[in-house]
């Protein structure tokens, strides 16, 4: 008999939520798959350099605590929170949008780095 599997929840739930808001999912953004060799790893880097870059996440931060307090303060109708709560949601996707492929760009064309063992013998380096 067949092992039934159980799907992520949490992609589940997400998948449902972004459905019923008719919100976009990283998925959608055909145009990255479409980039191959020096293309992909340079889109690649660009997002790696931005997303660990001290500002970016300073803008982010920036931008998110902003919207929060001026909804807090000027929100007069719940169509008003909720706007401002979609803008926050916004800005943490292109957050998220540039870690995804800061990761990617980690991941597949950064060197990986040979750990050192102390028992094996050095070797001569080219130089």
């Amino acid at each position: 008999m067949a092992k039934k599997t159980q799907p992520n929840f949490n992609e589940a739930v997400n998948f449902n939520f972004k459905d019923l808001l008719k919100a976009i999912n990283f998925d959608d953004i055909l145009f990255v798959e479409s980039l191959a060799g020096e293309d992909r790893r340079e889109f690649f880097k660009f997002c790696n350099q931005v997303y660990n870059n001290k500002f970016f996440t300073q803008i982010i931060k920036n931008f998110v605590h902003t919207q929060v307090m001026f909804t807090a303060e000027e929100a007069m109708s719940h169509d008003q929170y909720m706007f401002g709560k979609a803008m926050c949601q916004g800005i943490k996707t292109v957050e998220d949008f540039f870690r995804k492929y800061s990761s990617a760009y980690d991941a597949e064309f950064t060197p990986k780095d040979e750990k050192f063992d102390a028992r094996k013998s050095f070797s001569p380096q080219k130089v």
